[in-house]
C-alpha cells in the first residue's frame, strides 16, 4: 500500500487517485450503456439466447450502478484527505513539509 506525505507531493497524488476514480466510474457506465446498445441494436439476432444475453447485461448494469456509490464515497474520502493535507501545509508556519 502506497504512503502519501503531508507534502504538496502528496496532496497532488491524492487529487491525481480521486480525479481517475472519477474518470474510472465515468468510464464504467458509458461502457455498460454502450453493451446495453450493442445488445438492443441486435435486432433479434441474437437468436434463442437473446433472453439470457439480455439477462447478463442487465446483471453487469446493475452491478455498475452498486458500485457507483462506493466509487463516489471512496473519491470523497481521498479528496478530504488532500484537502486536510494542504491544510496542513498551508497552516505550517515553518514552512517544511507537514511530515
Amino acid at each position: 500500500m502506497s504512503r502519501y506525505s503531508v507534502n504538496s507531493e502528496g496532496v497532488a497524488a491524492l487529487n491525481a487517485l480521486a480525479t481517475s476514480l472519477e474518470q474510472i466510474l465515468g468510464e464504467m457506465s458509458a461502457t455498460a450503456g454502450a453493451l446495453s446498445s450493442a445488445v438492443d441494436e441486435s435486432d433479434g439476432g441474437l437468436g434463442p439466447h437473446a433472453d439470457s444475453i439480455a439477462a447478463v447485461v442487465e446483471e453487469v448494469r446493475s452491478n455498475v450502478d452498486a458500485s457507483k456509490s462506493p466509487i463516489e464515497e471512496l473519491q470523497e474520502s481521498v479528496r478530504d484527505v488532500a484537502d486536510s493535507y494542504q491544510e496542513i501545509i498551508d497552516d505550517n508556519p515553518f514552512g517544511g513539509s507537514g511530515n
